[in-house]
């Protein structure tokens, strides 16, 4: 029994034919499509909040081979990313009410570079039995996604589709049926248990903490004019915004072995920052002050020879985003890359990308 959670890793089975699960798919997700490339599947993945440790409980239907009927069960699944963001990794177990294993198992989701698509595979037992079985992803869009799975489990082969529809931040509605209509059709409602820290996860990667040396470092390589061509920069109460980009200049100045200074001037905007080392957090710290009236902290770790940074972003009525960027500085040619994501208010900045060029030191 492979029981996924929401973008339900493999699971489920398709339709006799693939025309057959999409027409079944499209009824219950709408606009499904296949991924491109891992990127924009791992992507979807993140940015919808399917990480974490999801549960569901019920009673046990005649559905899987290994699963006998009529049983109340708690069901709890894990999904992560691994080390090298290469797949996803998935655990699950299936406990009934006096405590007994009903089903264990893991699997994963990767992509096929030569065929070009997303495969998965996951095994486990179900009553002490062994099953297991490959998956093919139907489609996906931002409301779900479906995947049909054909699992092998006590001498049967059988196909089941997995319809996982993501209802809101911290549920998500399961439906497995078989593809040639026997069985009964399982619905399970998982809420979020644990949730996953996806700025660590997506993007924080081999980071370390911060020392003083590591501060040094930083403020000297930053130190001069900059100038560059930018849609907002995170010390901006217009952060997020799309249209034409404006000129905006950045000082920044070391004053000391412990502090550093800086200004922004850009479009309407301005605002005055300082940079220092946090012995007890190991993080470089800046704030910075607008005349807009926002606030704006940032904590800065090494991440390989660039930078990993976490904003919190304040505006003068309160409203407050979360932003996490890497930073690439060419010392020696004197770029510096910025790519920004997070949430801003109500609406998702993905990757907005801000190319300083220094003027001087």
């Amino acid at each position: 029994m492979k029981q996924n959670i929401i973008i339900s890793i493999g699971l489920l089975a398709g339709a006799c034919t693939l025309s057959q699960s999409n027409a079944i798919a499209q009824d219950e997700i709408p606009n499904l499509k296949k991924p491109s490339s891992w990127k924009q599947y791992l992507d979807s993945v993140v940015e919808s909040g399917d990480l974490g440790t999801w549960r569901a409980s019920g009673v046990t239907k005649d559905l899987w081979a290994g699963i006998p009927t009529g049983i109340r069960y708690v069901f709890n699944e894990t999904r992560d990313i691994s080390h090298d963001k290469k797949k996803l990794l998935i655990a699950h177990e299936m406990i009934a009410e006096d405590g007994k294993m009903l089903s264990i198992g893991s699997g994963f989701v990767g992509w096929d570079p030569v065929a070009k698509r997303i495969y998965s595979f996951h095994s486990g037992y179900d009553g002490g039995k062994p099953y297991w079985g490959p998956s093919e992803l139907v489609g996906f869009s931002s409301e779900g996604e479906v995947w049909k799975y054909t699992e092998t489990s006590r001498g049967a082969t059988y196909e089941t589709l997995q319809v996982s529809k993501r209802t809101n931040k911290n549920s998500r509605t399961n439906i497995y049926k078989k593809t040639d209509g026997t069985g009964e059709v399982v619905e399970d409602n998982l809420r979020r248990v644990i949730s996953a820290d996806i700025a660590d996860h997506h993007e924080k990667g081999d980071t370390r903490p911060a020392t003083r040396e590591d501060f040094i470092r930083y403020t000297k390589a930053v130190q001069g004019m900059w100038k560059g061509e930018v849609l907002s920069v995170i010390g901006d109460s217009s952060l997020g915004r799309t249209g034409d980009s404006y000129t905006a200049y950045w000082n920044s100045y070391v004053k000391s072995p412990s502090c550093s200074t800086s200004s922004f001037n850009g479009g309407e905007k301005s605002h005055d920052g300082l940079t220092i080392y946090d012995a007890n957090l190991k993080k470089i710290v800046s704030i910075s002050s607008g005349n807009d009236g926002t606030v704006t902290r940032s904590y800065y770790v090494p991440k390989g020879d660039n930078w990993y940074r976490e904003t919190v972003h304040t505006k003068a009525d309160g409203q407050i985003s979360k932003l996490k960027s890497d930073i690439t500085i060419d010392v020696k040619k004197g770029v510096m890359t910025i790519l920004i994501s997070g949430k801003v208010g109500s609406s998702s900045l993905k990757n907005q990308k801000n190319v300083w060029y220094r003027q001087h030191k």
